[in-house]
């Protein structure tokens, strides 16, 4: 059969682009659900009664997909404003985030759970002993007043200390929490809550799983803890390998952002990619493949679940289910199908995502390094030494991602780091090793000596990694900071990407043709 392009041979790749289309009309417009259910229910009519004519009928599937992801947004935003009390009532609740220090306050995710239906808020506590003290599925009880989500402040209430974004700052703080499923902020004095065992009944399983994962990663958390590693250290080895950020300082978050490697400080595809290599390590043969497939998978998603179930390595996981699958069918692992399904599965589930910069940033990176690898590949002699080779390619991935995620650093955080390749070279084995050495610690916890070997690898390989991309910070012209980018430069931007790159291979494709 003859097809039209490559796109022919992605049919996912043209049903996701409609589909995200919908869901971005949906988040600017904020029409009721029947306004898309409506229209949806016809076209998906009329696709059936045109099936003698396969044009009209794949114009219309595509229509469907554009009204899908409206509806399935605006299911979203009209669960996330139901009908709150308006005056001071009694609370019960659950913290659901390690509690933050911001200024006098303490801020965290709270879920109300005595409510009609559990809602989750964003709760400032005065900050005093207590309310330092609160910890991950922690219960309180106590008088509260809901305020209305606002651009404006983080918290505030009754003349509360306010912590406000910028004014003219064109980050939508109301819009962020809608799509994070927040409903309301509140501000809670000393006297006005105390701690208190709330049911949890009320709660989805989900809810109640990931909770109960949380309270199980503080426990391993305190497993690092024992072994008296440095404050700066812990923090590290905590957000790389169980995803605890709430011990960062700034000064560390600025060193990663401004080397371009503060992507390993968020669980991502990069630490259960390394997971998923070391458990694939393990079996290298062929008999029962599918077994050991479905053991990996169970073991990945047992991690996902333990760090919490973030939308990041949730997104990850589901990437690397798809990857495995299709390995197993023996498809191609790493083509537009495969990253488009993985995320038309990731907007049912969670349409807001899309808005998710981590889900622009992962997929972005996954499709650049999809387009590049092969041609950049192509353009670097291959050497006999595997180590040789193998350290190329790592620097190819890394190129390719970079080149397709520099215009969405540079519109979201203001910043082009220069040298995040070199940076690669120190964090990604970095990473490998502190995830590694970090597994070993948990599973040997019951042998004090080799607890204590591990942490003395952790801290030292810690150490190494912050030394050297503080050489790399300090480097002539490492970044380029103040970058104003609109939306629209960055379209044009990907636009004059893509197009050179369509250039670049039809040059490639004749080159071809008048060798044969």
């Amino acid at each position: 059969m003859k097809t039209n392009g490559k796109i022919q041979l992605a049919p996912l790749a043209r049903v996701v682009v409609p589909m995200m289309v919908g869901i971005t009309v949906a988040d600017t417009l904020d029409l009721p659900v029947v306004w898309w259910l409506l229209p949806l229910i016809l076209i998906l009519l009329l696709a059936f009664f045109v099936s003698r004519r396969p044009i009209t009928q794949t114009v219309l599937v595509l229509l469907a997909f554009f009204f899908l992801g409206g509806m399935l947004l605006s299911i979203q935003l009209q669960q996330n404003r139901p009908e709150l009390p308006q005056q001071d009532f009694l609370f019960e609740g659950v913290i659901v985030n390690e509690p933050v220090e911001k200024n006098k306050v303490m801020v965290c995710d709270l879920i109300i759970t005595n409510l009609s239906r559990p809602v989750k808020i964003k709760a400032s506590f005065w900050k005093d002993r207590r309310s330092k003290s609160l910890q991950i599925g922690e219960g309180v009880r106590g008088v509260m007043r809901l305020d209305s989500l606002t651009n404006g402040q983080l918290y505030s209430h009754k003349g509360s200390t306010s912590s406000s974004f910028h004014r003219k700052s064109s980050f939508d703080y109301k819009k962020y929490l809608l799509r994070h499923n927040f409903v309301a902020t509140t501000f809670l004095y000393s006297d006005s809550w105390r701690r208190q065992v709330v049911s949890l009944r009320s709660l989805s399983y989900i809810k109640r799983t990931r909770l109960a994962a949380l309270i199980y990663r503080r426990k391993l958390l305190d497993i690092f803890r024992s072994h008296d590693i440095l404050q700066h250290d812990f923090a590290v080895i905590a957000a790389m390998t169980l995803g605890d950020k709430s011990q960062l300082s700034q000064e560390t978050k600025d060193l990663f952002s401004a080397t371009g490697a503060s992507h390993v400080l968020a669980l991502s595809g990069l630490h259960l990619g390394i997971v998923y290599g070391l458990l694939s390590m393990l079996y290298r043969g062929r008999r029962y493949r599918w077994l050991f497939e479905i053991i990996v998978l169970i073991a990945i998603w047992s991690y996902t679940v333990m760090v919490g179930m973030s939308p990041s390595v949730v997104r990850s996981a589901s990437m690397l289910t798809v990857y495995s699958v299709m390995g197993l069918l023996y498809r191609d692992k790493m083509s537009f199908n495969v990253i488009s399904l993985a995320a038309i599965v990731m907007l049912i589930v969670s349409p807001s995502d899309l808005f998710d910069v981590g889900f622009q940033l992962s997929y972005t990176a996954v499709l650049a390094i999809i387009l590049l690898y092969n041609p950049l590949c192509k353009l670097i002699p291959h050497f006999r030494f595997k180590l040789v080779d193998g350290l190329l390619k790592m620097l190819i991935v890394s190129l390719s991602a970079q080149i397709g995620t520099s215009p969405l650093v540079a519109y979201y955080f203001g910043i082009i780091p220069c040298y995040s390749i070199l940076s690669s070279l120190v964090v990604i084995p970095a990473a490998t090793i502190i995830i590694y050495v970090a597994m070993m610690m948990i599973v040997f916890s019951f042998w004090t000596a080799a607890g204590n070997l591990c942490a003395e690898i952790l801290s030292g390989v810690v150490g190494f990694m912050s030394s050297a991309l503080t050489w790399i910070s300090n480097l002539p012209g490492a970044t380029i900071v103040n970058i104003r980018l609109s939306c629209i430069q960055v379209w044009m931007i990907y636009v004059v990407f893509f197009s050179l790159y369509l250039m670049i291979r039809y040059i490639q494709l004749v080159g071809k043709k008048k060798k044969l």
